[in-house]
Order: structure tokens, then sequence, then C-alpha cells
């Protein structure tokens, strides 16, 4: 389970064409289009029983609704992710992310705290960028939601299925 930013269709396309664009470049794999999105908080698995007390958890975060740029492009060269995400994150979302970090330790559920939070859309994995990647265009997302999200592992990789919804105002 995580909580993330869905992006409407659209946009999970315009970033998947970008990410393919860049396989000459960066090499390595896709991420498939339905699958981009921005995590806030990933939690891993989490038993049946205790996804109410989730929904119930994220139903108390508050948070304005806020418009976010997408006009930058990175590779981390380890794990080997190419990414898109915002120069400028807008305080809003990481106001969101740590407001949910808040409840979700309130709560008592764990989730990865190993690292601060980055967000970004991840395009391609298995990725090898040799030469710096100049990004000449901007998408922008309104944000008026966010999601809870169930991954399941299957031998053709993740699927991801967007459980709840939780509006921002």
């Amino acid at each position: 389970m995580f909580f993330a930013l869905w992006p409407d269709k659209a946009l999970q396309n315009a970033l998947y064409q970008l990410g393919s664009s860049l396989q000459p470049v960066c090499m390595g794999l896709p991420i498939r289009a339905e699958m981009i999105h921005l995590t806030l908080a990933f939690l891993g698995a989490l038993p049946v029983d205790r996804l109410e007390a989730l929904y119930a958890t994220a139903a108390r975060v508050h948070s304005p609704a806020f418009d976010l740029t997408i006009d930058q492009l990175s590779y981390w060269h380890q794990p080997r992710i190419l990414w898109a995400g915002s120069q400028q994150p807008p305080a809003d979302l990481t106001n969101l992310a740590s407001r949910l970090h808040v409840a979700l330790s309130e709560a008592g559920f764990t989730f990865d705290k190993s690292k601060p939070f980055s967000p970004h859309f991840s395009l391609r994995r298995k990725a090898s960028c040799k030469t710096l990647i100049q990004f000449s265009m901007s998408f922008n997302m309104r944000v008026s939601e966010f999601v809870a999200v169930s991954s399941e592992t299957t031998e053709k990789g993740a699927n991801y299925r967007v459980m709840r919804r939780w509006p921002l105002y």
C-alpha cells in the first residue's frame, strides 16, 4: 500500500511519452503510463483488517488544492531511476506529505522514512543516463486529491489499483 498523487490519463501519457523519448539517452525500462504517480508515503504490506483504520487516518488529513509544475528531469544513479519533478515544489505539496506522515505515525502505521520526501514521477527504471538531460517543456497538474493505492506483484510486474480518494480543498 502507498499514498500518492495520481495524474489524469493525459498527464500520465505525456510523462510516459517523455520517458519513452529518452530511451536512446538513458536506456532502461519505461514505467507504464497507467502506473505513473507521485508517492506521498509508502507503507508496504498491510493486513486487510487494518485498511479501514488506514482510510480513516487519511480522511483526517486536510490540505488545500494546489498546482504542481513539472519542469525538471533528473536521474538517480542508485536506484537507476530517470524521473520528472518540480524545480520548486510547492509548499502545499510538502505540507500535504508532512500532514499525512504525522497522521500515519500518530495512528501507529509504519511507513518508509529512510529517505527525506523527494517528490518525483519515475519515468524509467534500470536506467543509465550518460549525458545531462535537457528539459525544455513543462507540464501542469492541478492537485485536487490524494489516493491510497494497492500494489500487486505478478509475473508481468506490478499492478496498481486506486483504492480510495480524498479531496483537497
